[in-house]
């Protein structure tokens, strides 16, 4: 049986991997900070968590697991502006980001016994003058024994 924790790390190191522009790529629990300079420090920055799963009738006694995975993206510009959203030059911006981890993640097993990630759904989640903050869900399926 695979765990939810082996996906998440699984997700982090494929991501780390395909992107090398990412200062912070880690686990969820990391993206807490006290100031926002420290934040702006550690971008560009990409989170992992697991969102949760579904349970359903699989072959014998065996349960399929239909789980969901976010990838949080941070992009910062403190040239104000829509640069955080849209990038400058080299600087990669949040949409930049959502793009490359739809590719990097899309029909990826991540080296486990799961089917490939699929996208599900991408949305803002914060953001202002500086700071971009979107998400990307990826759906995934794997056999409970």
């Amino acid at each position: 049986m695979i765990t939810i924790t082996e996906i998440e790390d699984a997700i982090i190191e494929e991501l780390k991997s395909e992107i090398s522009y990412l200062k912070t790529c880690g686990s969820i629990g990391e993206f807490e900070v006290d100031e926002i300079e420290e934040l702006l420090v550690q971008c560009p920055a990409a989170y992992v968590m697991y969102d949760g799963g579904d349970f359903e009738e699989g072959a014998g006694e065996a349960l399929d697991r239909d789980m969901t995975f976010s990838v949080i993206v941070v992009a910062k510009n403190v040239r104000g502006g829509d640069e955080a959203r849209h990038g400058k030059g080299s600087e990669k911006g949040a949409y930049d980001m959502i793009e490359d981890v739809r590719a990097a993640l899309t029909g990826n097993s991540c080296g486990l016994d799961i089917t490939g990630l699929l996208p599900d759904r991408e949305e803002a989640i914060a953001g202002d003058k500086e700071i971009a903050v979107y998400g990307i869900k990826f759906r995934t399926r794997c056999e409970e024994s």
